[in-house]
């Protein structure tokens, strides 16, 4: 019994390894759904529209931009907790991004609220993306392999052990 709490405990850690996003110290992620980005595929030195909800009324919210961060703008949330941010995003910047606001929920918790965007080069001539991205199906097969392993090591080891007693 022993074991099948160690595999348990394995599983989940490696799950949890696999599924957490980073958010600033203290800030509790809100998933994906309170923030809405105008478009997910911008250009470089074009602008968005982010709108960001779940925020305390009135309260000041920071736009930030990652892989390194870096502050857009400061933006106050309505009187409903939305907030609004019609930004120009950096020139140069091109490829897989993170756009992350950061405030306070209304219960005075630390809130962050993330939407990844893919920025393309600037101009005219720029080709459209085409594909998938593969990662998060990798990462579901990944999971299912470990979890089909740890179930397949759990049954052979109770056959053994009824094998044994009986």
């Amino acid at each position: 019994m022993r074991r099948f709490g160690l595999i348990v405990a394995v599983l989940t850690a490696a799950t949890m390894a696999f599924t957490m996003t980073s958010s600033p110290a203290g800030a509790v992620p809100y998933g994906g759904s309170g923030i809405v980005v105008s478009d997910a595929s911008p250009s470089a030195g074009g602008s968005v529209t982010v709108t960001g909800s779940g925020f305390a009324p009135n309260s000041d919210v920071d736009l930030f931009i990652l892989s390194t961060p870096v502050l857009l703008g400061t933006f106050k949330a309505d009187a409903s907790g939305v907030v609004t941010a019609v930004v120009a995003l950096p020139n140069g910047l091109t490829g897989d991004h993170t756009l992350r606001l950061v405030g306070v929920a209304p219960s005075q918790d630390a809130l962050s609220l993330e939407k990844a965007i893919k920025i393309g080069p600037t101009g005219a001539g720029a080709l459209p993306t085409t594909g998938s991205d593969t990662w998060g199906t990798a990462r579901t097969a990944l999971i299912v392999l470990i979890t089909g392993g740890a179930l397949g090591t759990l049954a052979m080891v109770r056959r053994r052990t009824s094998r044994a007693r009986g």
